[in-house]
């Protein structure tokens, strides 16, 4: 639960963890888990685009996941993206669509490396 100035539950309350849980949506998750993704936490910001060339590729997890690749401006560049979709009824609906509107949380590893958006989700109504 850290958030920029939010140091989190352990230092920003009295409650104790099971009441926390009892009164919050709570998801535990592996000190692994969560090195990875505060690591990644300074690297994101939230990004938006339209976009009407994309190709859609899949995975075999879960079931089969779909995503996207395309290119975007991002900064003045010309970058490649792979996007990730949080829901999957967002995957299916990008089959039928010729422009689509999106937004997630937008990674740059640098310019020798593909822009990636997570926890994407589809704007078009």
């Amino acid at each position: 639960m850290p958030f920029k100035n939010n140091y989190g539950y352990w230092t920003d309350n009295n409650l104790l963890l099971p009441d926390f849980k009892e009164h919050f949506e709570t998801t535990e998750i592996s000190q692994d888990s969560f090195e990875n993704y505060w690591s990644l936490f300074e690297k994101t910001e939230d990004f938006e685009t339209e976009l009407t060339e994309f190709k859609t590729q899949s995975t075999g997890a879960d079931g089969g996941h779909k995503y996207l690749k395309s290119k975007v401006d991002y900064k003045g560049q010309n970058r490649e993206i792979v996007i990730y979709f949080t829901n999957k009824s967002d995957e299916q609906k990008i089959a039928e669509l010729n422009k689509i509107k999106i937004r997630g949380k937008i990674v740059d590893d640098g310019i020798e490396q593909s822009l990636t958006l997570y926890e994407t989700k589809l704007l078009n109504e």
